[in-house]
C-alpha cells in the first residue's frame, strides 16, 4: 500500500487528456495499437528509387546496360545475397517498370498505413528475398541450363508479396473496374491463377516471351505475403475491423440483436478488446437489459484503465450513467475512475464516482479510501476545507479503528488550519 497522496493499492493510470463531456460513442481508432501516418513515404520512395534507377540505366550505352544488369541483377549461376536485393530495383523496359509501380502504389500505400513505414519496408524487402529464393529454386530444378545465365530483374516478386498480404488484410475491399465495384480478393485471385497458368506453361513451352517473365517468383512472393499475414496479427485485425463495420451497419439499420452477435464474434477473437466489450454493453443498454449490459461495461472500463486509456474509460462511465442511471459499478472500479478524474482536474466527476462508493458501500474498504480521497479533493481542488472537515469527521465516526485513522486526523488538523486562515 502507498499512503502518500492517498494512493492505496494500485496506482491509477496516467492519462494525457480529459474525456469529452457529451459524446455517446468512442471512435474506432481506440481499438488500434498505434496511429499510423497517412502519407505513404516508403511507397513513394520505393517508386522514386525504381524510376531513377531505370532512367540512369536507360541513359547508359547498351554495353554499359548489360554490365549493370550482370553486376546487379540476380543470375542463378552467380547468385549472391547482394544481388537478391539490388535486382529489386532494376527493370528491363518501361512497360515492366510502369506496371510494377502502378501495382505498388495501388496496394502498397494501404499496407504502409496500417503497418508503419519501417515494418512495411521490411515486408517489401522480405517478400523480394523470398521471391528471389523461389526463382533460384525453379531455375535449378526445372529450367534449361541457359536460364541460369540470364539475370532476373524487377520488383515484381516483392510487390507480389505486398499483394498477398493485402489479399488477407483487406479481403473485403473493392475496386472500381469498368464502372463496377469488384472485390479486391477476386481480382487478386484472378491474378494468382494467371501466374500459376503461365508459370506452368513456361516450364514446358520453350517460348522466350513466357520464360522472360518470372511467374514463379511472383507466386513465391505472393505466398510469402499470405504466410506473413497469417503468422502476424494482420489477418485477425482485418477480420475484427470488418466485424466492427458490420456491427455499425447493423446499428444504423436498427437491428440491435445483430449488433450483439457481431460484437460477440469480435470478442471470440480477443476477449480483452475493450471496444467490443463497451459496444456490447451499450447495445444491451439500448435494449434496456441492465443485467446483460453492466458486466460488459465493467470489463471495458477496467480494460481501458489497465491499458492507460483513462479518457475512454471515463467516457464509457458517463455513457453508462446516461443510458442506465441506476447501474452501479464495483467499488474498486469506481475508485480508480475517481482517481483518474482527480488527476484530470475534473473534481465534480471525481466526487460523483467516489461518493457513489460512500453512499451505498459503507462496509467496504474502498469506502474508507474514497472518503479520504473526497476530503483531499475538497481541500486541494475545490478549496472547501469546511466540507473536508465534515467528511473527515464522518470518516472518524464511521471507522474509529481504521488503519488510516492517524492520516485522517492529520488531514483533519490541516483542514481546520485552512478554515481558520
Amino acid at each position: 500500500m502507498v499512503y502518500n497522496n492517498l494512493r492505496v493499492g494500485e496506482e491509477p493510470p496516467q492519462i494525457g487528456q480529459s474525456p469529452p463531456d457529451n459524446n455517446m460513442s468512442v471512435p474506432i481508432s481506440d481499438r488500434t495499437n498505434k496511429k499510423r501516418p497517412d502519407f505513404p513515404i516508403v511507397t513513394l520512395a520505393l517508386i522514386a528509387l525504381n524510376v531513377v534507377a531505370y532512367i540512369v540505366i536507360a541513359l547508359a550505352q547498351p554495353d554499359d546496360q548489360r554490365e549493370i544488369y550482370r553486376l546487379f541483377g540476380l543470375t542463378a549461376r552467380d547468385a549472391q545475397f547482394f544481388n537478391m536485393f539490388t535486382s529489386l530495383f532494376l527493370h528491363s523496359d518501361a512497360v515492366h517498370l510502369v506496371t510494377n509501380m502502378i501495382f505498388l502504389w495501388l496496394f502498397g500505400r494501404s499496407l504502409e498505413r496500417v503497418l508503419g513505414a519501417v515494418e512495411y519496408l521490411i515486408l517489401f524487402v522480405g517478400c523480394g528475398l523470398f521471391a528471389a529464393v523461389t526463382h533460384l529454386a525453379i531455375v535449378y530444378a526445372f529450367m534449361p541450363p541457359d536460364a541460369a545465365t540470364q539475370p532476373a530483374l524487377g520488383a515484381s516478386g516483392a510487390i507480389a508479396g505486398i499483394l498477398g498480404v493485402y489479399a488477407i488484410r483487406f479481403c473485403r475491399n473493392k475496386f472500381q473496374f469498368l464502372g463496377l465495384e469488384v472485390p479486391s480478393s477476386l481480382l487478386l485471385l484472378a491474378w494468382l491463377m494467371l501466374q500459376v497458368f503461365l508459370g506452368i506453361l513456361s516450364l514446358y513451352i520453350p517460348n522466350p516471351k513466357l520464360q522472360n517473365v518470372d511467374y514463379w517468383a511472383h507466386m513465391g512472393g505472393f505466398m510469402f505475403g499470405i504466410m506473413v499475414a497469417h503468422l502476424t496479427n494482420l489477418a485477425s485485425v482485418g477480420r475484427k475491423e470488418y466485424l466492427v463495420t458490420d456491427a455499425e451497419n447493423s446499428f444504423i439499420r436498427g437491428t440491435l440483436l445483430d449488433v450483439v452477435r457481431k460484437y460477440e464474434s469480435l470478442l471470440r477473437y480477443d476477449a480483452n478488446d475493450p471496444f467490443a466489450n463497451a459496444e456490447l454493453g451499450r447495445t444491451w443498454a439500448l435494449l434496456e437489459d441492465q443485467e446483460q449490459a453492466l458486466p460488459y461495461y465493467h470489463a471495458a472500463i477496467n480494460l481501458y484503465l489497465k491499458s492507460g486509456k483513462g479518457a475512454d474509460a471515463a467516457l464509457r462511465y458517463q455513457e453508462l450513467h446516461n443510458l442506465l442511471p441506476d447501474a452501479a459499478l464495483p467499488s474498486d472500479t469506481l475508485y480508480r475512475l475517481g482517481c483518474y478524474f482527480e488527476e484530470a482536474g475534473k473534481a465534480s466527476e471525481a466526487l460523483s464516482a467516489l461518493n457513489e462508493i460512500c453512499s451505498f458501500r459503507v462496509g467496504e474498504v474502498q469506502c474508507e479510501m474514497a472518503m479520504l480521497k473526497v476530503a483531499q479533493i475538497q481541500m486541494s481542488q475545490l478549496n472547501q476545507p469546511i466540507l473536508a472537515v465534515s467528511t473527515l469527521e464522518k470518516f472518524l465516526e464511521l471507522y474509529p479503528n481504521s488503519e488510516w485513522r492517524r492520516f485522517a486526523e492529520q488531514t483533519l488538523e490541516a483542514a481546520h488550519i485552512m478554515v481558520e486562515s
